[in-house]
């Protein structure tokens, strides 16, 4: 029987120091609603009828302001189509990520004969606006190579999603296959596809900037994948009872508790972000590497205030931090401050629980635009 893997204390703890091992500040206000982005995303879906496809309409509709928020907080400075383009996306995902958890009977044929004709062959016409989409929509504002990234991503999550539904209890992995775990991870999460959206050609001309950028992609794709097992765990995990995510998976096979793999995935994630500020430091003018700070703050913002991943039943929330709260732990902070984004505060850095990652961090995050 499928069990809770950690408390909402334990939880807490956890994510408090990883918000501070990353430097971000919870007293921040969160960014606005986009209402213009909301209503340009509903009048897309009723454009393809998507308002007369009966009992589904609804709860794709309940997707749109999460979708739009994602796309407004982690794209901040991109152009009002690009984000339209991928709240669109995101959107359609939440809405087939639902359908799989609730009517898995339903979505798993469906998925199955989408990944069966490379997206050709559907029956529920949202899926075919995804496809659609794909093909001709986001073509116009990212690269060829992009674009196929998005495509395979999104095949992969189609895949993921069927293996999930069919093995609700998790596979079981014995020690020998090590890196199943990831296998996995990178089936369901289509970070490839959002790491690609954060450098649209029509900013970031493929045939000027991929060649320089395209090593740091793996890292990018590592550190949105953890982000999300980090950020997603109380859903998942403390009221929730998933056996089939990354987490989880990865402390059975390694014979650790979640928690334990939980403040392993933290620590991973901050070497992995020091990893990708080095690599971008390395192409002038530092656009890339603010596009992807934007996005790193951008989606850990997205996690704490949508509703989705009730972080704020233990006391999450922008505007106010929860530090009072998990102080059992707390380590002795450091303050360092950094700029960027239209000189406005985006980040105060703070120790780690280690001192060499907190050394690590006011490097990562020292500069100026």
């Amino acid at each position: 029987m499928s069990k809770k893997h950690a408390d909402p204390v334990s939880y807490g703890d956890a994510i408090w120091r990883f918000l501070d091992s990353m430097g971000f500040d919870l007293t921040e206000q969160r960014i606005p609603q986009n209402t213009k982005l909301e209503s340009t995303v509903i009048q897309a879906f009723e454009s393809q009828g998507l308002n007369s496809i009966g009992d589904n309409w609804k709860p794709l509709a309940s997707t749109v302001r999460l979708a739009s928020e994602f796309a407004d907080m982690t794209l901040l400075n991109l152009p009002f189509e690009i984000k339209t383009v991928v709240a669109i996306y995101t959107a359609i995902l939440v809405y087939l990520d639902t359908g799989c958890d609730l009517s898995p009977d339903v979505f798993v044929p469906e998925l199955k004969m989408v990944v069966s004709s490379m997206g050709k062959n559907f029956q529920d016409p949202v899926v075919g606006y995804l496809f659609h989409l794909i093909a001709t929509e986001i073509p116009k504002y990212y690269g060829p190579i992009s674009s196929s990234c998005i495509l395979k991503s999104t095949l992969d999550y189609c895949i993921g999603s069927i293996i999930e539904c069919e093995y609700p209890n998790g596979v079981s992995v014995p020690p020998s296959s090590s890196r199943f775990p990831r296998y996995l991870r990178r089936k369901t999460g289509t970070s490839e596809s959002f790491v690609h959206f954060m450098f649209p050609d029509v900013v970031f001309p493929e045939k000027q900037y991929m060649g320089t950028y395209l090593p740091a992609i793996p890292d990018i794709i590592e550190i949105v994948d953890r982000t999300n097992d980090i950020m997603s765990f109380y859903k998942e995990c403390v009221v929730g009872t998933e056996e089939n995510n990354f987490i989880v998976t990865s402390a059975k096979l390694q014979g650790c508790d979640p928690v334990s793999m939980l403040d392993e995935v933290c620590q991973d994630l901050v070497r992995l972000s020091t990893d990708v500020k080095a690599t971008l430091d390395l192409i002038p003018g530092g656009h890339l590497k603010e596009a992807f700070f934007i996005y790193v703050k951008g989606f850990i913002m997205w996690h704490i205030t949508g509703k989705r991943y009730r972080l704020d039943e233990i006391g999450f929330q922008m505007g106010s931090s929860p530090q009072s709260r998990w102080n059992t732990r707390k380590p002795v902070v450091r303050s360092y401050s950094f700029r960027y984004f239209h000189g406005r505060s985006v980040f105060v850095v703070g120790s780690a629980t280690a001192a060499a990652v907190a050394a690590g961090l006011v490097s990562l995050f020292s500069f100026t635009r």
